[in-house]
């Protein structure tokens, strides 16, 4: 996973449960599930705001705003 991510610069997260048996991941897979996706759209909103669109990220460089 940690190569997509790197090959696509693409955020990437699981959810992959260790368990021993059956009743065990029947009791996590609701928590983890959620915690997974809240982590997705967190992502997802972060990597939103950082977001520079590449023409702007020109504009700055010629302008001498940013070091490069």
């Amino acid at each position: 996973m940690s190569r997509v991510a790197l090959d696509f610069d693409l955020p990437i997260a699981n959810a992959i449960l260790t368990t021993e048996n059956l009743q065990q991941a029947i009791a996590r897979q609701t928590e983890k599930g959620a915690d997974a996706a809240r982590v997705a759209v967190e992502m997802a909103l972060l990597v939103s705001e950082l977001a520079v669109p590449d023409e702007a990220l020109l504009d700055l460089l010629n302008a001498g705003e940013l070091d490069e």
